[in-house]
């Protein structure tokens, strides 16, 4: 696609697409949109269709001129936002087949689709079917090639991923993703299913399955892609909104340990403690485990950590299943005065000490 950096981009083979552009061109509607993500080789298909026609592809974010060709093809660029279409297509007096990123928003199509003069063909289309990747890599290497790479074109059609595959993943597929997608990508390579968000953008690296359930789909680049989600989280959480948003899909998900972690990376110790307390609190260290224990309970500031009675408590505990009895007693002291160390005083029925304590 045109989003590639030329120093970026693979010496991807060029296969015919005949059956899909033949489909393209079958279609009634005046108006057909080919709305993908990256590396779904609609530059490649709109040239074949161009070729067919012998019709040259518009490439800019303008409007196409009027021309005298009977269909006009038109390529919007990646990096383009909004983009206009003219009323004589929205009213179906023109043909027009139109290439773009679903983040582009293509003014006047929504009325074009409600008067039926626009089709916008759903990207699964664009996949490489059973019957192509026959034609494509030959009936032996076939099925192979549609398992690791799940039909992506892009992908489908190396032999390998190519060697700047985590840059073009980087700066073409996972920049347009939110917060929350990103977390649901990461986990999604990490063997998980998970519930299909109203409006996601992780096809085609995600697909829904038979039982509804969202699963990863392009086995081939679980290791790259892999490293360039955790790059990319790196550097969202580095922004408080990003964090936040980051660490309570991590705990939407049951990720209790990355969603701590994650808030406290941010200073958001009191919805880290949040996270704490409904984990267990002081009994964390039972539900979580020992490690979990320790580490969540080294992500708190010493400066904050000694303002709450849990994590004291906690540290507490701690010491004492260290076998250090005597910073125990001192973290108790320091923070509850001398009276923690009289069981009398602890015990007595108008105590000044909570139960937590007790």
């Amino acid at each position: 696609g045109q989003g590639m950096n030329p120093s970026n981009a693979p010496m991807t083979p060029v296969f015919g697409r005949t059956a899909l552009v033949d489909e393209i061109l079958s279609r009634s509607e005046p108006v057909i949109v080919l709305d993908a993500p990256a590396g779904m080789g609609k530059s490649r298909l709109l040239s074949q269709i161009g070729d067919r026609l012998q019709v040259a592809p518009h490439t800019t974010s303008a409007a196409p001129p009027e021309g005298l060709q009977a269909t006009v093809l038109w390529d919007l660029p990646p990096g383009c936002k909004e983009a206009e279409l003219p009323e004589c297509f929205v009213l179906g007096q023109r043909r027009i087949i139109i290439a773009k990123r679903q983040h582009t928003h293509l003014s006047g199509l929504a009325r074009a689709v409600t008067y039926r003069t626009a089709i916008v063909v759903d990207a699964e289309a664009l996949l490489i079917s059973q019957n192509e990747a026959i034609d494509f890599f030959g009936a032996d290497k076939a099925a192979d090639r549609l398992g690791q790479s799940g039909g992506w074109p892009l992908l489908a059609c190396q032999p390998e991923p190519f060697v700047a595959m985590e840059d073009f993943l980087l700066q073409e597929v996972l920049s347009d993703l939110d917060d929350a997608e990103l977390v649901d990508l990461k986990l999604l390579i990490g063997g998980l299913a998970l519930p299909v968000r109203q409006r996601g953008h992780l096809f085609p690296l995600a697909r829904v399955s038979p039982d509804g359930k969202l699963r990863f789909a392009v086995e081939a680049l679980a290791d790259v892609l892999q490293r360039a989600v955790d790059l990319t989280i790196r550097q969202r959480i580095m922004t408080p909104a990003g964090a936040k948003a980051i660490a309570e899909t991590y705990a939407e998900h049951g990720r209790i340990m990355d969603a701590i972690i994650t808030f406290q990376s941010a200073g958001f110790n009191d919805n880290a403690l949040t996270l704490f307390n409904q984990a267990g609190g002081l009994f964390f260290i039972y539900y979580q485990g020992p490690t979990a224990f320790d580490v969540a309970l080294a992500g708190f500031p010493p400066s904050y950590a000694y303002q709450s009675e849990i994590i004291v408590l906690s540290l507490a505990l701690q010491a004492l299943k260290r076998g250090d009895i005597s910073r125990a007693r001192r973290l108790l002291v320091d923070r509850f005065g001398d009276l923690a160390n009289d069981i009398g005083s602890v015990f007595a029925s108008r105590t000044l000490f909570s139960r937590e304590f007790r």
